[in-house]
C-alpha cells in the first residue's frame, strides 16, 4: 500500500468503519512497516475523532487495561520538537489502541454480536457472505473465527430471515432457544426464537430441523413449510404460506384467523398506544396483514374487513366496536 492509501485507511480505522480484513491489514502493517511519516496528521486524527460518540464504558476499561499492563520501552534521551513529540505519543497511544480493539473484537473465538433496535431492522452480512436481516429487537452471535472448523454456527435471540451462501463443504448451523438446531448448506429460510416460541419456514432450497441433544431425530423440510418446536421438545412440521411469516420485513405483521383481542393487543404494543375490542366484536377472527408505520391504515384495514367503527376515545385510545 502506498502512503496515501495507508492515511486514508488508518482515519477510516479512527472512526470506526473498517471491516474486519482491513483492520487486520492496518494492524498488520504497522506492525511491520509503519513509521510517522506514513500516518495522517496528529491535527487530522484529533478533527476525524472529534466528532465521534464516546466509546462503551466497558470497551473503554478493557482498552485501559490492555495499556496499563503493556511492557513499558525505554527509549534514549533527546532534544525533539514538542509538536512532533506530542504527535508521536498520540500516534502511540491509538496504535496500542489497535492492538487492544484487535484483541477484543476480531481475536479467534470471541463471539461477534449483533442487535438491532426495538424500532427498527438491521442487516448483517457474515464473513462467508450470508446475508441475514434481524427484526426489530433481535440479535445474532458467532466466533471470531466464523467458518474455520469446516461449519459456520450463529446463534438467534428474536426473528430473522437468513440467505445463505452456499458452501457445500461448510454447513451452516443456527442455534435457537431450548437446543432447536437448523442446518442448511445455502438456502433462504426465516426463524423465529423467543419468549419459548420457536419456529423455523423454510422460502428457498433444503434445511434439516433438529435438537442439539438428539442428533437421531432430524426432520428435512421442504419449501413452503414450518417446522414448529412443541413444549415436550418434539417438532412439528406443518405446511404454510411463507408470505406470512416474512410479512415483518416489508413492515407488516401478519394475522390468520387470529382473535380480534389478541389483533389489538399486538397493534398495542407495536404502536405505543391503548387499542381495546367491544364486547360486541371481540369475538371476531381476523386475517390479513396491518402495517406497523401507519396507525390509520392499520385501523382502517381492520375496520372495513370486520366491518366495525373505530372510535377514538383519548389521544392515544382507540375502541372497536359495532
Amino acid at each position: 500500500m502506498d502512503k496515501k492509501e495507508i492515511k486514508a485507511l488508518y482515519l477510516k480505522f479512527v472512526q470506526g468503519e473498517c471491516s474486519v480484513p482491513e483492520n487486520r491489514l492496518l494492524i498488520e502493517y504497522l506492525k511491520t512497516h509503519g513509521n510517522e511519516d506514513d500516518l495522517p496528521s496528529y491535527e487530522e486524527v484529533l478533527e476525524v475523532i472529534s466528532g465521534r460518540k464516546k466509546m462503551n464504558d466497558e470497551v473503554s476499561r478493557n482498552i485501559l487495561r490492555y495499556i496499563e499492563n503493556s511492557d513499558s520501552v525505554e527509549t534514549p534521551r533527546k532534544t525533539i520538537n514538542i509538536s512532533r513529540y506530542k504527535w508521536m505519543w498520540g500516534a502511540a497511544a491509538l496504535l496500542i489502541a489497535s492492538f487492544a480493539v484487535y484483541l477484543l473484537y476480531f481475536s479467534p473465538g470471541r463471539m461477534q454480536i449483533v442487535r438491532s433496535e426495538s424500532d427498527q431492522k438491521q442487516v448483517c452480512v457474515l464473513p462467508d457472505g450470508t446475508r441475514i436481516l434481524l427484526n426489530s429487537n433481535s440479535e445474532i452471535s458467532y466466533r471470531g473465527d466464523f467458518g474455520s472448523n469446516h461449519k459456520r454456527e450463529v446463534w438467534i435471540t428474536g426473528e430473522a430471515k437468513f440467505n445463505v451462501a452456499h458452501d457445500k463443504t461448510r454447513p451452516f448451523i443456527v442455534h435457537g432457544q431450548n437446543g432447536f438446531k437448523v442446518e442448511v448448506l445455502g438456502t433462504t429460510f426465516s426463524l423465529k426464537s423467543l419468549d419459548g416460541q420457536t419456529r423455523v419456514v423454510l422460502h428457498e432450497g433444503s434445511i434439516k430441523v433438529g435438537l442439539d441433544h438428539d442428533t437421531l431425530k432430524t426432520i428435512i423440510l421442504k419449501p413452503g413449510e414450518m417446522a414448529s418446536l412443541r413444549p415436550d421438545k418434539k417438532i412439528d412440521r406443518t405446511e404454510v404460506d411463507t408470505l406470512v411469516y416474512s410479512a415483518w420485513e416489508y413492515d407488516l405483521i401478519p394475522f390468520k384467523k387470529s382473535n380480534l383481542q389478541d389483533v389489538t393487543k399486538i397493534l398495542s404494543e407495536s404502536y405505543g398506544i391503548d387499542i381495546i375490542a367491544d364486547s360486541s366484536v371481540e369475538h371476531f377472527d381476523f386475517t390479513g396483514a396491518l402495517p406497523t408505520k401507519d396507525l390509520d391504515k392499520a385501523l382502517k384495514t381492520i375496520q372495513m374487513t370486520l366491518d366495525c367503527q373505530v372510535v377514538r376515545l383519548e389521544e392515544q385510545k382507540f375502541m372497536l366496536r359495532k
